[in-house]
């Protein structure tokens, strides 16, 4: 599967390495790698099925790197392998990037099969929630774009057709609406895997044009709100500055009124807001969702989960509110991912 990096590299041969300054390879592939040539980053991929080939051929390249690294044990030999800060010196043990993985137990979702549009090395959010199972966030980013090229999703999309899934799910390192091609990539996942898409949104940028055009395209959306004014919002989700509570209340009231799939509204309750559960509970009444989703962090993160009787309590203040699931009531299908370590990373075990 493909890697994106964008680093200076180390050529190992024979023992010998060499610094080389190239952002412009394309893949690696076994079982003697040979390095192809790309116009933007790194792309490394194993296995003949994940190659895509580049306008140069293979040699081409090969020789242009040989004659920029010089040394005779290297013209000598076939077999190279990238080293970098991120990766490890043998081909068995290189670090993939997929944008795929799964499919993961989800108690709202049965078997998810996950599409990270972002599949960064660290969170890429505009949250740097307290109680994210990621951990802090390593790249606080405001603005869309493209993470991940429509060409090189759509090939994961067919390598994985026929997965035993209830959905595809648009989650993964981060804030998915950030990628600026998610309503692109869910038409696509569901022409291709023919199989119904959710989207697991943190809300933030939902008042938004462009996010809602691209939201209302799937079949499932899961918004969240763990607050009921700007300051717990703050003390909890941590947001990037500039982005306010107000404002994300609008956001899903505007999706709402237009959206006609289903929306789920996703409540995280930690120490933090617990004693809030009456005010969150009307703010969700106000926003209008098919349904609730009460939630504490079961994964391991930063903070405690609230035991199941402090759940019990705080459901009683949703209950009138009509379809209400909770985490702790809420069975988890059994499910083998296609990788555990692209799973893992995403999503850390119970």
């Amino acid at each position: 599967m493909p890697f994106h990096l964008d680093l200076s590299l180390m050529i190992m041969s024979n023992d010998e390495f060499v610094l080389v300054n190239i952002h412009v390879l394309h893949h690696l592939i076994a079982p003697n790698p040979i390095l192809t040539l790309c116009t933007a980053s790194v792309f490394l991929a194993w296995g003949r099925s994940a190659v895509q080939i580049s306008r140069h051929s293979f040699e081409t390249v090969r020789n242009s790197v040989l004659h920029y690294c010089q040394p005779k044990a290297l013209k000598e030999t076939r077999d190279f392998t990238i080293c970098a800060s991120v990766l490890y010196s043998h081909p068995s043990k290189l670090v993939m990037n997929s944008v795929i993985y799964g499919p993961v137990p989800s108690w709202r979702l049965g078997r998810s099969l996950g599409v990270d549009l972002l599949s960064t090395q660290g969170k890429t959010c505009n949250f740097n929630c307290v109680y994210c199972q990621l951990g802090k966030t390593a790249n606080p980013v405001r603005e869309r774009r493209v993470f991940i090229q429509t060409a090189e999703l759509t090939q994961e999309l067919k390598s994985v057709r026929g997965v035993a899934a209830d959905y595809v799910t648009f989650s993964g390192m981060g804030e998915p609406t950030l990628a600026s091609n998610l309503g692109q990539a869910i038409e696509l996942a569901r022409d291709i895997l023919h199989l119904p898409v959710a989207v697991l949104t943190n809300s933030s940028l939902m008042s938004r044009e462009d996010v809602c055009d691209d939201l209302a395209r799937a079949d499932v959306v899961v918004a969240k709100i763990d607050a009921h004014n700007h300051d717990l919002f703050k003390q909890v989700n941590r947001p990037v500055t500039g982005l306010l509570f107000r404002d994300v209340l609008k956001g899903i009231e505007l999706f709402r009124s237009g959206f006609k799939g289903k929306l789920c509204l996703q409540i995280m309750f930690i120490e933090a807001n617990k004693d809030f559960a009456r005010e969150i509970a009307k703010v969700a009444s106000s926003l209008s969702p098919d349904e609730i989703q009460l939630n504490t962090p079961l994964r391991p993160c930063a903070v405690k989960p609230l035991t199941r009787s402090q759940m019990d309590s705080i459901q009683k203040h949703f209950n009138n509110l009509g379809n209400v699931i909770s985490a702790y009531q809420t069975a988890r299908p059994k499910v083998t991912p296609l990788d555990s370590n692209e799973t893992s990373r995403r999503r850390p075990k119970l």
